[in-house]
C-alpha cells in the first residue's frame, strides 16, 4: 500500500485494500490511506462516497485525528465535527483530538459550542495543563465570531499572559490572531 501512495497509484492501492478487506486484515488507516490518494489525485468525490459507506470506528484517538482530518478534506465537516465530539467521549482527554475538535468548530462555526468546550478545557485538570492558552483564544474567537470585540480582547488578553504547551500549536494560534485582525496580539504569541 505504502508503495502504491507513493507512486500515487490509487487503483492499485485500492485493488491491494480490497485483498486485505477479503483477508479481513484491513484496518481503518488503510481505508484512510485510500481516501487520502484519491483526494490527491483529484478524486474527491469517489473518496466522499468510499467514507460513506465505511462504518468502522477508530480505535484509538490519532485514529480518530487521522480521519477527522481526511473528513475535513473531503468536505465532511459536519461529519469529522460529530465524529470528534464521539471520541473525546470515548477516548477521553487526548491533545490532538482535542484540539482539531476546536478547529473543526471554528470552520464550522459552531461559536456556542467553541466557548462550551473552551471552557470544558479550564474544567479538565490534564486538558488544562496543555491547552489552556488554546482555550482562551478559543473563546476569543467565538467572541470576534458573536461581534463581541471587548470580550475578545479579554479573552486575548489572557492568552498572552498564558504559556502554550506546544509550539505548532502557538503558530497555529498565531497565524489565526492574524486572520482575525490581531496582528499585535500574535507577535505577543509569537514572542513567549
Amino acid at each position: 500500500l505504502a508503495v502504491c501512495a507513493q507512486h500515487l497509484d490509487s487503483d492499485r492501492y485500492e485493488g491491494f485494500l480490497q485483498r486485505l478487506i477479503e483477508w479481513k486484515d484491513d484496518s481503518l488507516a488503510d481505508h484512510i490511506g485510500l481516501w487520502r490518494l484519491l483526494a490527491v489525485t483529484g478524486n474527491k468525490s469517489r473518496a466522499a462516497r468510499l467514507v460513506e459507506q465505511l462504518s468502522a470506528r477508530p480505535a484509538s484517538a490519532q485514529e480518530a485525528v487521522n480521519l477527522a482530518e481526511i473528513l475535513a478534506e473531503l468536505g465532511l465537516l459536519e461529519r469529522g465535527v460529530s465524529l470528534s465530539k464521539q471520541c473525546i467521549a470515548e477516548f477521553g482527554y487526548a491533545p490532538n483530538l482535542w484540539i482539531i475538535y476546536a478547529e473543526q468548530l471554528i470552520e464550522a462555526k459552531q461559536f456556542e459550542e467553541l466557548r462550551r468546550f473552551a471552557s470544558e478545557i479550564r474544567q479538565n485538570e490534564r486538558a488544562k495543563a496543555d491547552l489552556l492558552a488554546y482555550s482562551y483564544y478559543m473563546d476569543g474567537r467565538a467572541e470576534l465570531a458573536m461581534a463581541r470585540q471587548v470580550n475578545a480582547a479579554a479573552a486575548f488578553e489572557k492568552l498572552v499572559n498564558s504559556q502554550f504547551s506546544f509550539p505548532n500549536l502557538s503558530l497555529s494560534v498565531a497565524k489565526g490572531l492574524l486572520r482575525g485582525g490581531y496582528p499585535d496580539v500574535a507577535c505577543e504569541v509569537q514572542a513567549k
